[in-house]
Parts: structure tokens; sequence; C-alpha cells
């Protein structure tokens, strides 16, 4: 995989550091709360020998324990005027298809899907840069894709602190 760096003549104008995702804080109660769900789920799919469902109850915890264990590492974002740089990775705004803010009660992500659908679309916490600042910049090179939501499965996760 060829990795593009940054172009020595591009102009940096904004940077800043935060995590690709945002790291719930689990209470006793959410782990109370969430053992009692999956035993409740894993009891009813053994009362009707849903074998692939218990499978899945009993995996799927022990992946997202896994995954989940450390905190997400910061990662350098660079915005310029040819493009942009998440870690050591540049992106010029050719090979982007907009932009859309999202905001929650604890944290903001920018979302910046790439033309290329085989590559994934950026999603990155704009930690402690302003908002206004972020899309005024932004906006120079790429469109502000309007009343773009998270998607479901983004929303669930976030609800129930996945």
């Amino acid at each position: 995989m060829d990795i593009k760096t940054q172009p020595q003549n591009d102009q940096v104008l904004l940077t800043w550091e935060a995590p690709l995702r945002y790291a719930h804080e689990h209470t006793k109660r959410w782990y109370v709360f969430m053992g009692s769900a999956l035993g409740i789920m894993l009891l009813y799919s053994l009362w009707t020998l849903a074998w692939s469902l218990t499978l899945v109850l009993v995996i799927a915890p022990v992946t997202y324990l896994y995954l989940r264990k450390e905190k997400p590492s910061n990662k350098k974002i660079s915005i310029g005027t040819q493009g942009f740089t998440l870690g050591e990775e540049f992106t010029a705004w050719i090979d982007c298809n907009g932009f859309w803010v999202i905001q929650t009660p604890d944290y903001s992500e920018l979302h910046i899907p790439r033309k290329d659908s085989n590559k994934n679309e950026i999603i990155v916490l704009t930690g402690n840069i302003k908002i206004l600042d972020l899309r005024t910049t932004l906006r120079q090179f790429l469109e502000e894709i309007p009343k773009k939501n998270e998607k479901i499965f983004d929303t669930i996760s976030r609800i129930c602190k996945l």
C-alpha cells in the first residue's frame, strides 16, 4: 500500500490532535445492565435452541472487550491548502466528496467521505478545535453536506456507550 505524504509546498491552516473514536467511560451500573441484558438474551437463545445466536452472544462481548481494552491513541490532523494529513497519510481534496460535522453531547466528529468507494470514510474527533473555524476552513476546499446525520448503528453505539 502506497501512503501519500503531505506535499512540501502545502500551507497548513489548522492542526490538532485527537483520537479517532470516543472512549466511553463505563460505570459499574453500565456493566451490570449490559451483563443482565446479555444474560437474558443468552437464556432466551438457549431456551429456543438458537445455537447460532448463542454463539454470537458468547463471542461478541469477548471481542468487544478485547478490542476496547485500550484507550484509542491520539492522531495528528493537519488541514492544508492541498489536502489533509491524518497521522502519516495525506489525502488530497480532489479525492474527497465533501464533509459534515456531527455534534453529540460528549464530542464532535468530522466526517470526510472519499470518492474511491474502496477506501473508508474518514471519521475523526475534532478535539479542542472550534467547530466554526473547522467548517470555515473546510468550506474553502469541500462542500459541506447539509443535514447529514450519524448512521443508525453509530447512534445505537453512542447511546449504549459501545
